[in-house]
């Protein structure tokens, strides 16, 4: 079901102009995070002038192919959603081991090894699936949006690194600006400045930038002078490429990272894009991550560096309201065509990090929004506590005190590089230790009578949360036991008891009800009120219409004096 939200959705062709701007819109955001990773790994291997302008106009091209292949559906690769290609901070600790050691062919060869990583990762998916339950998905979302915000709020402050106290007076007074734009543009006004506010935002950020003595003009001036077309030198001067057994371990780490990333990411998509969402769509999840690894393989051939899935890509397609994919077909052309052009490359290149900030913190929100709501459509009880509440703490914790990290074993290092890939892996690794000892199948009986209806609810209510079942489902499964319950004592044999078995997988709550009496007849339709003032057995037919819509599908078996109500749940 479309959200009413949604301007254009992943199906729609919107007009010309709306096409035009939300791909700049994009493309500005996407490249100017993507630049920045670029640009480390670039000055860790010593690049110069001439082949650090080349890798910027390589890596266009790379990013347009992968975004590509995300947009696209396929039977196996891609989402066939809105997810744009950003250049991976999680595989930036091994890059960086790969500049200093053996330079930008070390870096590529070792590029092409995580692609294919992470492309295996894909096939094993729905194996794992169980280990990626929705509450963990949604904490995943929930943990790349506070992400996207904490560095963010960095950018705005002008601090250089994590931990740093002291920021920028001048570069803070841009981020503020540049966010309070978007922020008004989104929240305050509609149509065309609604859709485009962080555009907007952009724009008035490099006019503020300039006036403030913020933004590069320099550089830009020395771009223009230059040819204004010409060809990467990818197509004329093909890369070189090494691999190191030594740095296996940072890259696969990074894959695992990003492979959860677009986990999060996807099913972002998934939800906005669907106002019934209900559970992540494990088909689209792994085209995803193939498409990431194939991307990887291609970027790395080409001369280019680890790319995965956009969180703030997506987030901005949801807080613009164009989640149209054909904007992610025309972000590949027009990046593209900006790896010919030199100049307008570099215009997103030396976007000020302030104005970066505030994109970022501003989509941010959008994402954490989403975790949240995943996390607490599920019934969460005290091991899932433990599971979100100490995984949130070590994430936080990893930036407010990143000194604490700095001491751990070497081989160690990649595991708590970055507070993401951390509270993700401490997540993962308490869920599948807290899954022992969880029954999927559970009994329980009741004698009829008056607490027979609140015995049932905690009974279904606390296995919901050892379940992590969604919040809805359950409470229709109570509605179903406990009208059981009130018609109980007309049914069920004097002195005898009821037995309850509930099971559990991802799919269906089943719900069985054995007992020894009367036989339970599903009522077509309600009685009226006459025949429930005059017809004793009028409650038992409605009790029995009202157990058949709160379920999706309910059974009656019979053998003699011995019946089974069987009432499931599609979950």
């Amino acid at each position: 079901m479309r959200p009413a939200s949604l301007l254009y959705g992943v199906d729609d062709q919107p007009p010309l102009p709306i096409l035009i701007l939300s791909t700049a819109q994009q493309t500005a955001a996407t490249a100017a995070i993507s630049f920045a990773t670029l640009i480390a790994v670039l000055d860790a291997a010593h690049a110069d002038i001439e082949t650090s302008s080349n890798a910027l106009r390589v890596a266009m091209v790379a990013l347009g192919l992968v975004t590509l292949l995300h947009c696209l559906r396929w039977r196996l690769v891609g989402t066939g959603y809105l997810v744009p290609a950003v250049f991976a901070t999680s595989y930036l600790p091994g890059m960086l081991l790969a500049a200093h050691e053996g330079g930008l062919p070390l870096v590529f060869g070792m590029t092409m090894l995580a692609g294919v990583a992470q492309a295996l990762m894909s096939f094993a998916l729905p194996r794992l699936r169980p280990y990626f339950p929705t509450e963990i998905t949604g904490f995943v979302v929930f943990m790349i949006g506070l992400g996207m915000g904490m560095i963010g709020v960095r950018a705005m402050a002008g601090a250089s690194s994590v931990g740093t106290l002291e920021g920028d007076p001048n570069a803070a007074f841009l981020g503020t600006v540049t966010l309070a734009v978007i922020v008004i543009a989104s929240v305050w006004s509609k149509g065309a400045l609604r859709t485009f506010s962080v555009l907007i935002g952009i724009v008035c950020g490099y006019a503020v930038a300039a006036a403030t003595g913020q933004l590069d003009l320099g550089a830009l001036a020395r771009v223009w002078s230059g040819a204004p077309f010409n060809l990467p030198h990818v197509l004329t001067h093909p890369p070189q490429f090494s691999f190191a057994p030594s740095l296996v371990l940072p890259f696969v780490v990074g894959a695992l990272a990003c492979s959860l990333r677009s986990i999060g990411d996807v099913t972002t998509a998934q939800k906005i894009n669907d106002a019934n969402w209900s559970r992540p769509e494990i088909s689209t999840i792994e085209g995803g991550i193939l498409a990431s690894g194939l991307g990887n393989i291609l970027a790395g051939f080409l001369g280019s560096i680890g790319s995965n899935t956009s969180s703030s890509g997506v987030g901005l397609s949801g807080a613009t309201g164009v989640t149209a994919r054909r904007v992610g077909y025309a972000m590949a052309g027009l990046m593209a065509l900006l790896s010919f052009i030199p100049g307008l490359a570099m215009v997103l290149a030396v976007m000020p990090r302030p104005v970066l900030g505030a994109v970022m913190l501003f989509t941010g929100c959008l994402v954490i929004m989403n975790g949240l709501s995943m996390i607490m459509s599920r019934v969460i009880d005290m091991r899932k506590t433990v599971v979100v509440g100490v995984s949130m703490v070590l994430g936080i914790g990893h930036d407010v005190f990143p000194q604490l990290f700095h001491t751990v074993p070497t081989w160690v290092q990649p595991f708590v590089e970055s507070s993401v890939v951390l509270s993700i892996l401490s997540a993962l690794l308490l869920n599948g230790l807290f899954r022992f000892g969880v029954r999927k199948v559970v009994a329980t009986g009741f004698t009829p009578g008056p607490e027979a209806a609140e015995q049932m609810y905690r009974f279904l209510q606390l296995q919901g949360g050892v379940w992590a079942a969604r919040q809805d489902v359950i409470q229709r499964a109570i509605r179903g036991v406990s009208e059981f319950a009130e018609i109980s004592p007309v049914l069920v044999v004097p002195g005898g008891g009821v037995a309850v078995t509930a099971s559990f997988d991802e799919y269906l709550l089943s719900v069985e009800i054995a007992y020894h009496g009367q036989p339970l007849e599903i009522a077509r339709m309600m009685p009226t009120e006459d025949e429930l003032l005059e017809d004793e057995g009028a409650m038992v037919r409605l009790a029995s219409f009202l157990m058949a819509r709160s379920a999706d599908r309910v059974s009656v078996k019979s053998d003699g004096d011995a019946h089974r109500v069987v009432l499931g749940y599609s979950h």
